[in-house]
């Protein structure tokens, strides 16, 4: 008896981890490695998500636009969004904290070019969210999708796309903070360009 499965990991429904090497920024991927070294028989040579394994554990922070702060259709989520958030559930971040985003997907709201710039300020170690860059784009070019393109392939922030964050909301609530230690682990498949992943918040 077998199995084969094939998963399309950068599936928008499926909690993913991407690897530092999944997005170009030019003719390279981070940190800088040119493409024709980077790639090698079709697969990562380097930045991939092996390299952010064996596993992630940190304190997480959940910025919660749902039940805050609604946003309006297609909202470019700005630093000035993130700051106003924070002092509302009386949360600061500190360097190395994980990022947690939660918005309505009905808001098709996105991550704008500052709040990469403050999550850079924070020193953010990973961002998690269920809003991601504003797709389609308002405009083309190296900086279209800020998140992956400024975050991800130029700030070396691990990214994990398409987070389902209903449950980590009602612990929040239950337990009364948005703080809780958050571990995950991707597969520890080498040349990967990213990884299903389950991460766990625990208070």
């Amino acid at each position: 008896m077998t199995d084969l499965l094939t998963i399309n990991t950068h599936h928008h429904t499926l909690t993913h981890l991407d690897a530092l090497g999944h997005i170009t920024t030019g003719d390279t991927v981070y940190p800088g490695v040119p493409l024709t070294e980077a790639i090698h028989e079709g697969r990562l040579a380097t930045s991939d998500v092996t390299a952010l394994g064996p596993a992630i554990f940190t304190r997480g922070v959940l910025l919660d636009f749902v039940t805050a702060n609604p946003l309006a259709k297609r909202h470019p989520i700005s630093g000035e969004d993130l700051d106003h958030l924070a002092r509302r559930q009386g949360v600061t971040l500190k360097s190395g904290d994980a990022l947690v985003v939660r918005a309505d997907p009905t808001s098709e709201a996105g991550i704008a070019a500052s709040a990469v710039r403050w999550m850079h300020h924070h020193q953010i170690s990973v961002y998690l969210g269920d809003v991601s860059d504003l797709f389609p784009p308002p405009r083309l070019g190296p900086l279209a999708l800020p998140l992956h393109q400024i975050g991800l392939a130029r700030m070396g922030l691990p990214i994990v796309d398409g987070a389902h964050l209903d449950p980590l909301a009602t612990a929040c609530v239950d337990h009364a903070r948005h703080t809780f230690a958050l571990a995950m682990g991707p597969l520890p498949i080498h040349g990967a360009t990213g990884s299903p992943v389950t991460p766990l918040a625990l208070f």
